[in-house]
């Protein structure tokens, strides 16, 4: 059973959000983890975010506690949108279980507001704490996608997990009474 109490809210990202989201992306706490560890150009964050505010198969959310942006979550819709891909990241001056709420919060509004079927993710397999982040929410390992990335200097295994709405609703007491 999860905790579902989330002590925090998502809203949508706005244009005031980029300057702090791109310093939590650059970081290097953060960037070491992602497909490509390059320090983003706010250039490059400008048009990113423009083309993801304007596209519909994407939602892009700030999960605040007590007004303070603590982290970024985003839902990219697939499949006629009932199937969606998820990525995350918090303040890395966000403090401790920042990350277990936001994943709740993110997680009841993928399948209680949205209602979506399934949401996955794609880790890399050196991301040990996100590797135990999804399975500690519920999600399944699924798969492995091996030799699947290149990061410049060796190939790396992906690995992906999947969670349904069902599997979701059976964890957590508020998603079943929102049936």
């Amino acid at each position: 059973m999860i905790d579902s109490k989330c002590p925090g809210e998502l809203r949508p990202m706005a244009v005031s959000d980029i300057s702090t989201v791109l310093m939590w992306r650059n970081h290097p706490s953060i960037r070491k983890w992602m497909y490509s560890n390059q320090e983003i150009s706010i250039e490059a964050h400008n048009k990113w975010f423009e083309s993801s505010r304007n596209d519909p198969s994407k939602t892009l959310l700030i999960y605040t506690e007590a007004d303070i942006p603590l982290g970024f979550l985003n839902f990219k819709a697939i499949n006629s949108e009932r199937i969606a891909e998820w990525g995350f990241y918090t303040s890395p001056e966000a403090p401790k279980g920042t990350g277990r709420h936001m994943g709740i919060c993110g997680l009841n509004y993928a399948f209680i507001r949205r209602n979506f079927h399934r949401v996955f993710a794609t880790v890399l397999d050196f991301n040990v704490r996100s590797v135990t982040y999804h399975e500690r929410l519920g999600f399944s390992k699924e798969g492995i996608l091996r030799s699947h990335h290149f990061d410049g200097k060796i190939y790396r295994n992906v690995y992906l997990f999947g969670l349904l709405k069902d599997e979701w609703s059976a964890l957590n007491p508020l998603a079943q009474t929102q049936r």
